[in-house]
């Protein structure tokens, strides 16, 4: 999938993409151009918020 692709998909901003793959989120070059594995990027989301609500919750 393609950056639109994956900020379409959760609501976010291409901005907030850019600061999810500083902070983990697997991409793949080809041709000049990023691409993102769904089950990767699924994965990714699933583990961020399993910590957020791990931090809300002691907080």
């Amino acid at each position: 999938m393609n950056r639109k692709e994956i900020a379409g998909m959760f609501r976010i901003s291409l901005v907030t993409l850019r600061e999810w793959r500083k902070g983990g989120l697997p991409s793949h070059k080809q041709g000049g151009r990023v691409y993102f594995l769904r089950s990767e990027v699924r994965e990714y989301v699933r583990q961020k918020k399993g910590r957020m609500s791990i931090t809300l919750k002691h907080h």
